[in-house]
């Protein structure tokens, strides 16, 4: 089994990371082709969960819905969060900031729709649709939200030196086997996603949002209310 972790670009190529059964980095590249890489995640890894940094679809009005609305728990305010998805209303109401997906995407969002057809297209099962770990299979995860969940709390940007070594450390533990002292800030987001997909595999992730809009896959539950880490000497 594979576990595939892409962060998503609009302008540049997009992250991958693979890891093996054994939680060792076998694959960290670029690519810019969402077609071409699908096909080779589909030849190289017969037995793969791709987890992929992006929305799986455009909003569809459900969070402007009175009815689906009072079903959530607890409801969102009468007057907030009448756009996006249900997904991201879970994940803000935990503290957890996230874009709202709109019904008219901006390109980065585009892209990511391309690379969730372009790997459907390659014989991957949908998440979202089927709800269940297969052996070939892709899910939509966030690479923040998976980290707050890991960690118990929010880690510091993760562009900062103490973030990116919170998300190191975190990693290493829990004995991921990469070269981190090479991996670009966007590789240790991806990697992020193939941890995703791992503990999706193993039962151990967990799903929010609606089916119907796609499901975004968090690494591990997230916390009621995610706060800040304390950091060093605090």
């Amino acid at each position: 089994m594979h576990y595939v972790g892409i962060d998503v670009a609009a302008a540049t190529p997009s992250d991958i990371v693979v890891l093996n059964e054994s939680l060792e980095c076998v694959e960290a590249s670029q690519y810019d082709d969402p077609e071409a890489t699908a096909d080779h995640l589909a030849s190289s890894y017969p037995e793969v969960v791709v987890a992929v940094d992006a929305p799986r679809a455009p909003a569809r009005g459900l969070m402007a819905d009175d009815e689906y609305r009072g079903r959530l728990s607890p409801p969102p305010s009468p007057d907030k969060y009448l756009t996006g998805r249900a997904a991201e209303y879970q994940l803000v109401r935990r503290g957890i900031s996230i874009y709202l997906v709109p019904a008219d995407p901006p390109a980065w969002m585009e892209a990511g729709f391309r690379w969730f057809c372009s790997i459907i297209k390659a014989g991957f099962a949908d998440h979202a649709l089927q709800q269940e770990a297969g052996e070939r299979c892709v899910i939509e995860y966030y690479p923040y939200a998976s980290f707050v969940a890991l960690l118990a709390g929010k880690p510091a940007r993760k562009t900062t030196a103490l973030g990116r070594k919170q998300r190191v450390e975190l990693l290493r533990g829990m004995g991921i086997d990469c070269d981190y002292g090479v991996m670009t800030t966007d590789m240790i987001d991806a990697l992020a996603g193939a941890v995703t997909a791992w503990r999706f595999y193993q039962g151990t992730a967990e799903d929010y949002g609606d089916p119907r809009e796609g499901l975004l896959t968090v690494a591990a539950k997230l916390p009621d209310r995610a706060t800040p880490l304390q950091r060093p000497g605090g």
